[in-house]
């Protein structure tokens, strides 16, 4: 019997599960190296939940599914494919430690085509809810035994069909105990925000893998940007040297900005520029991040990381992105694929993508600018932080492009004081465990960070005296209300606001 994992056009199952898994290893590879995302263990356990992740479709009820030739609950894959993956991770991998690396798998396999659900309702009710479903599966992949153990054995495994089906009540029993043990065992807070980062970057990989090959969609490689493309655009877009009190400030703001990111210790993942409105700060921390994103490439001798540029409000992400673009613009191939190099996303953002390969159909396209396959990325604080934060599957697939990128909060004070608490530890845990560097930008920087932060505007004060644009004038004398219309007619500029 021949397995099919999709159909129109046909496309193989024993070919979906090797090329998922292989691409699980892509994207971990491409990651930064930290000790959450590297070694043996590690690898293992990305090529076996690859491997696992769609093994359900190996029942006689999928494969008449596909051609519209069965509607039950039977064709179902994902929660015989979760067992599945636990089991060849918890009797088949050998592991050096004892995490719950199978636990883990059998999580993002069961949840990859919905969103992460609640552990406890994972390793235990959806266990019984499954289990008349699960046995009518299983009797009819005996069915199938030789035909699925050729498939494994031409991929590298050597599965044994009748142990797996023999083990089950082993298996129902060890998941409710690796479950139980990691929400009430003695895991520490960060322990288990390690692992937290390590689950999702496990299932973003995996659904966005199995996505991409469903649609048969393969990214090119990824883009070289010169670290001082912003001191090319502003000679461009600005000509010689500033010609004014202002712009002489706004310059000497970007030397220190620059010339400090260049000296900073790489150890130092948080920082803050904070400076007045109207001193440049967007070119200056564009800038700033390119040449942070140079010293960090030499250091980790691999791809460059990803400019993240985050900002509140979907009204202020036009302006912002329009500027980049312009500078971006200079970089060499850039017309060819502009995508490649920057992307907009929010949920009102134009769905387009230009490759090198031409203008993508409107599906492919979405796919990668939800993925945020791009050297840089204008977002909206929602797109990230729900991908920091977040369950569901549409904003995880892109969490594991955002490993060892760099991260720069615009207007990070607009962020609710009742989060604060939240982002300093989950920006702290990104930064160690994913190696991400973490750029606060504003006029009034918030305590987020209560320690561990570095300021890149030495003398900042200075800039703020030099930059107020406010003039404050009080008029406490009494006035009648006629007397007040009077003199605010005779102040009044009509096209020019005013406070009185």
């Amino acid at each position: 019997m021949e397995f099919l994992s999709h159909i129109e056009p046909d496309r193989y199952l024993s070919e979906h599960l090797q090329e998922v898994s292989q691409k699980m290893l892509e994207f971990l590879e491409r990651a930064p190296a930290t000790p959450l995302l590297t070694g043996e263990d590690i690898e293992k356990l990305f090529y076996y939940t690859g491997l696992a992740h769609d093994f359900g479709k190996h029942t006689t009820f999928f494969q008449k599914k596909l051609k519209s030739q069965f509607t039950g609950r039977e064709a179902d894959h994902g929660f015989i494919s979760a067992l599945f993956a636990f089991y060849l991770l918890e009797f088949q991998a050998e592991f050096a430690g004892e995490e719950p690396y199978p636990l883990f798998s059998y999580l993002a396999v069961l949840n990859h085509h919905g969103n992460l659900r609640n552990l406890d309702d994972d390793t235990g009710v959806r266990l019984e809810d499954n289990r008349k479903i699960k046995d009518k599966q299983l009797q009819d992949l005996r069915n199938n035994q030789r035909e699925i153990e050729d498939n494994y054995s031409r991929l590298g495994l050597k599965v044994s069909l009748q142990d797996f089906i023999a083990r089950q009540d082993e298996l129902r029993a060890e998941i409710s105990k690796q479950g139980f043990s990691y929400s009430y065992g003695n895991y520490d807070l960060g322990k288990k925000m390690r692992y937290h980062q390590l689950v999702v970057f496990l299932y973003s990989s995996l659904i966005d893998a199995d996505k991409r090959h469903a649609a048969r969609i393969d990214k090119g490689s990824r883009r070289e940007i010169s670290a001082f493309l912003v001191d090319e655009y502003k000679k461009k877009k600005f000509g010689g040297a500033p010609d004014n009190e202002i712009n002489l400030l706004r310059e000497e703001i970007y030397d220190k900005v620059t010339g400090k990111i260049n000296r900073i210790p790489l150890e130092q993942k948080i920082m803050s520029f904070t400076a007045p409105t109207g001193s440049g700060k967007t070119l200056t921390a564009f800038s700033a991040a390119l040449q942070l994103r140079k010293r960090v490439a030499k250091e980790r001798e691999g791809a460059a990381p990803r400019i993240i540029y985050s900002l509140p409000f979907t009204s202020i992400i036009d302006q912002n992105f329009k500027v980049l673009s312009e500078v971006l613009a200079l970089a060499e191939n850039y017309p060819e694929a502009p995508q490649e190099f920057i992307i907009k996303h929010h949920h009102l953002a134009d769905v387009e993508y230009k490759s090198s390969e031409g203008d993508l159909p409107l599906d492919e396209a979405l796919m990668l600018i939800e993925s945020w396959e791009s050297e840089v990325v204008v977002t909206t604080f929602i797109q990230l932080l729900h991908t920091i934060i977040g369950y569901k599957n549409s904003f995880l697939k892109k969490y594991h492009n955002i490993a060892g990128s760099i991260i720069i909060l615009d207007e990070v004070q607009n962020i609710p004081v009742v989060y604060w608490d939240l982002m300093e530890k989950i920006f702290q845990v990104i930064a160690e465990e994913l190696n991400c560097y973490i750029i606060l930008l504003t006029a009034t920087r918030p305590l987020i960070f209560k320690e561990g932060i570095e300021e890149l505007l030495e003398d900042k004060d200075k800039f703020f005296a030099g930059l107020s644009r406010t003039a404050l004038k009080p008029q406490l004398a009494d006035r009648t209300v006629a007397e007040f219309i009077n003199e605010f007619e005779r102040n009044f500029t009509s096209g020019k606001a005013i406070l009185s």
